[in-house]
């Protein structure tokens, strides 16, 4: 199977060597598996090594480089320089990715063939079994779950400890909300469900059964609002496709939003999978290199464990 994994990127030269490293032994191990990985990286406005990191990449694996700057004044001043409240207002942000994702996804449809686009922030790592055919990875559960139109995986920050941060659930009122993370997913949003045993796996579709993961090492896939808050998400070509053309906007708590909406309307299902659990980091907590080794995932307590580990070139 072909796989696109695409991001946009600014300004991401602090921890781009250690993304894209993780990027090829993510592409290695679904090569392994008979999955051919390509990529689609649009860089924008970056002022430090950003576009020189992703073409040397780009020479090294199948990738669609795009570029696109606004140029705008602030966009300007260095990263360590900026303070985040007096950057960019906050809904104007928020169109501005949903516009570069929307080339993504123009680039995706029209120069490729593949049947799912995982965006994949360049500030996040997830297990190197993400994009493989393993039984647990993002792909397979795509392949179980025929109603599911976009799937985010779990990813922490460490900024919003105690938070699901990579997907919200609908209000009453009509709008979005991260749960918090000691509460269980209601039991009537299971869309799938298996628990892994000293003797295997076993995978049973339920919609009826709520166990926390933590406790009960249950692994489900559940029906969300959006998927959102920065991470990493897969979708589905023929969500994107006409008549559902699904395109993400701006929105106040995130581009994902009207891509969701669409995706929904369009008779498709968005959930969340807790197999897979990945990082955000943040570039105030970040001073490399940093891995994930564990195939499912690590929590934020674990990460000073994998600090120590070895940087691996592309």
């Amino acid at each position: 199977m072909n796989i696109v994994v695409a991001a946009p990127i600014r300004d991401r030269a602090w921890i781009l060597p250690d993304w894209l490293a993780h990027l090829a032994r993510a592409a290695k191990r679904a090569g392994e598996d008979g999955n051919e990985v390509e990529f689609i990286f649009l860089e924008n406005d970056s002022v430090d090594e950003t576009p020189q990191m992703l073409r040397s990449f780009g020479d090294l694996w199948p990738s669609i480089l795009l570029k696109h700057d606004y140029g705008y004044a602030h966009y300007k001043v260095p990263f360590a320089d900026r303070v985040r409240g007096e950057r960019v207002n906050p809904y104007n942000d928020k169109r501005e990715l949903a516009e570069l994702r929307n080339m993504i996804v123009e680039t995706f449809l029209q120069k490729t063939d593949a049947p799912l686009l995982v965006m994949w922030d360049s500030d996040v790592l997830m297990p190197l079994e993400t994009l493989s055919s393993d039984p647990r990875s993002l792909v397979s559960m795509m392949k179980i779950c025929p109603s599911v139109g976009t799937m985010c995986a779990d990813v922490q920050h460490p900024h919003c400890t105690g938070k699901f941060h990579n997907y919200m659930l609908s209000t009453p009122m009509g709008g979005y909300n991260h749960p918090n993370r000691v509460r269980m997913v209601q039991t009537d949003q299971m869309i799938y469900q298996f628990v892994v045993g000293s003797h295997g796996q076993y995978i049973t579709p339920s919609r009826a059964f709520g166990v926390h993961w933590e406790e009960d090492k249950l692994l489900y896939v559940a029906r969300v609002g959006t998927t959102g808050g920065g991470g990493a998400a897969i979708i589905r070509r023929s969500v994107l496709d006409p008549p559902i053309s699904a395109r993400y906007g701006a929105h106040p708590q995130g581009e994902d939003i009207s891509l969701c909406k669409a995706i929904q309307s369009g008779g498709y299902e968005v959930a969340m999978y807790s197999g897979l659990r990945g990082l955000h980091v943040p570039r105030d907590l970040y001073d490399g290199p940093l891995d994930l080794q564990d195939p499912y995932g690590i929590w934020i307590e674990d990460w000073l464990a994998v600090r120590s580990q070895t940087h691996v070139t592309a």
